[in-house]
């Protein structure tokens, strides 16, 4: 109430002065000289006329700097990023999962030993009747999870899932908040990178850091995580110790799901058997061949051909298909990619399969888009998975296997030798399906 009534007793007391001096211009003037001198009453009204200005510049600024505002724009903030967290997540699962897909059953199963709760919470068992729910898996876990999988097992889906579950449950309480994990750069808190991502092109470009941290300060969001294992080795560690502080400081209420490949969170234990400060581990599992049938059945629905790996799955070769078409990435990118059955079968190894795979999506995406001709396309790909996989410099002039950030506009390259074609490939898949790692 204080700064409510000085902020209006400023412009009352400047106008008041700007009067009076006016008036005492006005008298002394006459006085002296006989006559008003006008130029120096419009002076004194003009220098009046300025710090009046100036001042109620001063009192708008602190009104938009203080908490009352903050918290208004932070309410006014919510359902904008209510709107871009579901036009990311579950709102794009159409776009990126073919249609006779998109109601594959998933297993999953406890993981042990992977994950220590600071509070000693024990999680809820799984039974196995919801062993294939991963909201399930969620409430279990006491909101706190760690979801593990092999690349394109659908760790990422799988997590859109609970953000669907978490909008419709939670309504107006808290927001589901994606985090993509590569943007994280060892900030000292973190706090700070939560607000850091929030205010980032790569996030929510929230211009106003001040708002941008009061929201990360309220503790009405969950957080999804995804791709821990985009972190070098070397900095998981620090990860994990910022985010078990940061948990810990956090309501029970409020949801904390972290996503990783399982080689590079096995990789991280190896060095620091701790773990995350998380309830419970989950990993979801391969397609059983009971789960790789039933799907393979509603494509032959569509196209009769499918039928073969159904029938045949005694020979070698539909074995070698159908343990790569197992992994739910690689069989939605033969269906989008309108990759012929018969083909899988033609392949001896099973990493032609792979190639197969990645091949006739590839083409297939390249000939459907106008930007690029289809062998510029495979060029400039080739090149930036030759980057991506550690094999030249970085900008920053460092030897790095790791995946370091470089400038798009920096790449001017000559024709790449011919050995990087398929990392192109496997660019393209990953950039255009990265959900369902």
């Amino acid at each position: 109430m204080v700064g409510k009534n000085t902020r209006r007793v400023i412009p009352l007391v400047s106008a008041t002065l700007t009067i009076l001096g006016s008036v005492i211009a006005f008298k002394l003037t006459q006085s002296l000289s006989g006559s008003p001198n006008l130029p120096i009453v419009g002076a004194w009204m003009a220098v009046g006329i300025i710090v009046t200005y100036m001042l109620s510049r001063v009192q708008a600024r602190s009104q938009e700097e203080s908490p009352e505002a903050i918290k208004e724009r932070v309410s006014q903030l919510e359902p904008e990023l209510r709107k871009q967290v579901q036009a990311r997540s579950y709102g794009a699962r159409r776009q990126l999962i073919e249609a006779p897909l998109r109601e594959l059953d998933r297993d999953i199963t406890p993981r042990l030993g992977w994950v220590r709760d600071p509070r000693l919470i024990e999680p809820e068992p799984l039974s196995e009747k919801v062993a294939d729910d991963i909201v399930v898996a969620f409430e279990s876990s006491k909101r706190r999870m760690l979801l593990v999988g092999e690349p394109g097992s659908g760790k990422t889906i799988a997590a859109y899932s609970l953000i669907e579950y978490l909008d419709n449950t939670e309504g107006e309480e808290r927001i589901p908040l994606l985090v993509n994990l590569s943007a994280w750069e060892a900030q000292n808190t973190f706090e700070t990178f939560l607000v850091d991502y929030v205010c980032s092109s790569v996030g929510y470009e929230v211009h106003e850091r001040a708002v941008a941290s009061a929201f990360i300060g309220s503790g009405r969001y969950s957080l999804i995580l995804d791709g821990l294992d985009e972190i070098p080795l070397r900095l998981r560690q620090l990860f994990s110790e910022g985010l078990d502080a940061f948990v810990r400081g956090l309501p029970a209420e409020v949801g904390v799901v972290v996503t990783c490949r399982t080689q590079e969170y096995e990789e991280m234990l190896a060095a620091h058997s701790t773990g995350l400060g998380l309830v419970q581990a989950v990993e979801i599992l391969p397609l059983t061949r009971a789960q790789l049938d039933s799907a393979l059945a509603e494509l032959a629905k569509l196209d009769e051909d499918w039928e073969a790996l159904l029938s045949q799955r005694h020979l070698e070769a539909s074995q070698r298909a159908r343990h790569v078409l197992s992994n739910p990435l690689f069989l939605n990118l033969a269906v989008a990619g309108r990759l012929h059955p018969g083909e899988l079968l033609e392949c001896e190894e099973e990493q032609k399969v792979r190639d197969l795979v990645l091949d006739s999506y590839l083409d297939r995406t390249i000939t459907e888009q106008r930007q690029y001709a289809p062998v510029d396309a495979r060029r400039y790909l080739s090149w930036i998975a030759r980057f991506l996989n550690g094999d030249e410099v970085s900008p920053f002039s460092l030897k790095t296997s790791d995946y370091t950030v470089f400038d798009l506009a920096d790449l001017t390259p000559p024709d790449p030798p011919r050995r990087y074609g398929l990392l192109g490939g496997w660019l393209w898949g990953w950039a255009s399906d990265w959900a369902w790692v």
